[in-house]
């Protein structure tokens, strides 16, 4: 018996490949925008493959030391329960 994957349905447009000013650019339709939640001036990722085919992925904001200190609180510490992993087996340095 074949297993087929069931993919998602994928939203496809056309799009048409433009000059602006000395680069090449690509208008993403809004309706692509919005499902892709892309904002402008937001920072993406292009990738190529083999095939030829293009991946544009969002890039993640990757929060800061500050903020993410400024989010500890005495209720999200980890207890002793955490991290206790009983005494060596083996001839690990604790």
């Amino acid at each position: 018996m074949i297993s087929l994957e069931i993919l998602p349905i994928m939203q496809i447009q056309e799009a048409t490949v433009s000059l602006w000013g000395k680069s090449t650019a690509i208008r993403i339709p809004a309706a692509i925008v919005k499902k892709s939640a892309l904002k402008v001036g937001q920072s993406v990722r292009i990738e190529n493959a083999s095939d030829g085919s293009i991946t544009i992925r969002p890039v993640l904001e990757r929060p800061n030391l500050d903020d993410l200190l400024a989010a500890v609180t005495a209720g999200n510490l980890p207890d002793e329960g955490d991290f206790a992993w009983g005494k060596p087996v083996g001839s690990e340095a604790w």
